[in-house]
């Protein structure tokens, strides 16, 4: 029994002792799995930068459209009398 153990033992270490010694993934692989992760950040890079540059044209869409109206007279009873006497003059 001792022996057989031994032996289970011994076939064991050596198993992994030969699958420790391979690596998870080959150089290719490894490469091409880097190359991949670069190629989606920059991706990404380029996202965040179209989506700031929509959102700065946005905002001075925004800023523009604000200020005209803020250029736009609001009629009371008053500024309409003036008006009604001006146009009848």
């Amino acid at each position: 029994m001792t022996l057989k153990l031994t032996k289970k033992a011994i076939k064991s270490s050596k198993k992994t002792a030969e699958i420790s010694s391979k690596p998870v993934l080959s150089t290719s692989q490894f490469m091409e799995n880097v190359t991949k992760l670069k190629n989606h950040f920059n991706e990404i890079e380029i996202f965040r930068e179209k989506i700031l540059l929509e959102a700065k044209e946005k905002t001075e869409q925004f800023n523009q459209l604000t200020k005209k109206l803020g250029e736009i007279k609001i009629m009371n009873n008053k500024t309409q009398e003036e008006f009604i006497l001006e146009l009848n003059k």
